[in-house]
């Protein structure tokens, strides 16, 4: 089967939607089929601008292929008789709500989704704000995580919050011995947040003992602050979800929120981590606990990387839903 995965980029620069699309065309060729990426330049802003290119997305005609996967709402605009949706991003959508640019967006969005053979998003926190905007909630196909080598790790990773003046990791760091270290990695929530959580730390007396690295980490640089953890806290980000995939592809032991309903199922008391109730003194005893019991946290890194079965992210299981 000849399939064209479609995204919309900014030229010259790394999307997460174009990264996963490479991803999806190699499983394509590994399982037999020819594949291809249509990258179209596409900008959000200025607003005034995103009707027209819009319209430009809806004239392709797209020939020559059996199926169509796009990766974006801007990409599912393109038309084909056998379109799949596997959307990796919908922040977009978030943008000037209320204005006549948004309800175009958010009307096209709802238009490309169901004429689709098959819509998913690759990770809760589409399908929250699809639901949200749109009143969709496709399921999820998570994409799945990198299974990297075992390595003994020395600090707890973590995403930077999604509320930007959530201190609590760093306020439960102050409440825990010196060889308790914390790292925040990944894309800051606004561009002030390393400044905010810098100050807050100083304020906490634990500056000495966090790390920031707050901006777009590629794959590799990721993994790299992965494989130096020995155990990953989900608590406020952003996509928590897709960071309990990956530490479990890396092994590490999991501290998360037990009400969190988005993280496949992978944060299991005491059995991958700790599911908890993240108040600042329980997530403190976690984080104690997670360094003065390293055995602990390694025996929990390897019973989340066995969960991995059981969630479905898998790519057998996305090839042959996108393909449907």
């Amino acid at each position: 089967m000849k399939v064209l995965v479609a995204c919309s980029v900014i030229p010259f620069s790394d999307s997460p939607q174009e990264r996963q699309a490479r991803l999806l065309c190699q499983q394509l060729t590994a399982a037999g089929h020819a594949s291809e990426i249509l990258r179209i330049p596409f900008a959000a802003t200025p607003l005034a601008r995103l009707p027209s290119q819009l319209a430009m997305m809806r004239s392709f005609e797209t020939w020559n292929i059996d199926h169509l996967v796009s990766m974006d709402v801007p990409a599912s605009l393109l038309r084909h008789a056998r379109k799949s949706v596997w959307l990796n991003n919908a922040e977009p959508l978030l943008d000037a709500p209320g204005t006549a640019p948004h309800a175009v967006l958010s009307n096209a969005a709802r238009q490309a989704l169901g004429e689709s053979r098959g819509a998913y998003c690759s990770s809760h926190r589409v399908r929250t704000v699809l639901d949200d905007v749109l009143g969709v909630a496709p399921p999820v196909l998570a994409l799945p995580p990198r299974h990297l080598a075992d390595s003994p790790g020395r600090y707890i990773l973590a995403a930077p919050p999604r509320d930007a003046g959530d201190t609590r990791l760093l306020a439960a760091l102050a409440r825990t011995g010196a060889d308790v270290r914390l790292v925040f990695a990944g894309t800051p929530a606004s561009p002030d947040q390393a400044a905010r959580l810098q100050e807050a730390a100083r304020g906490m007396g634990v500056g000495d003992r966090v790390e920031l690295d707050l901006r777009p980490l590629t794959e590799d640089e990721f993994d790299r602050c992965l494989a130096g953890a020995l155990a990953v806290a989900c608590i406020g980000g952003a996509d928590d979800g897709g960071l309990a995939l990956r530490a479990a592809g890396a092994g590490k032991a999991l501290i998360a929120d037990a009400a969190d309903t988005q993280l496949h199922g992978l944060a299991r008391h005491q059995l991958s981590g700790w599911a908890i109730t993240p108040e600042v003194a329980t997530l403190a005893a976690c984080l104690q606990e997670a360094v003065a019991q390293r055995h602990r946290s390694l025996a929990y890194g390897a019973r989340a990387r066995d969960l991995l079965r059981v969630t479905g992210a898998d790519w057998t299981t996305i090839l042959q839903a996108l393909l449907a």
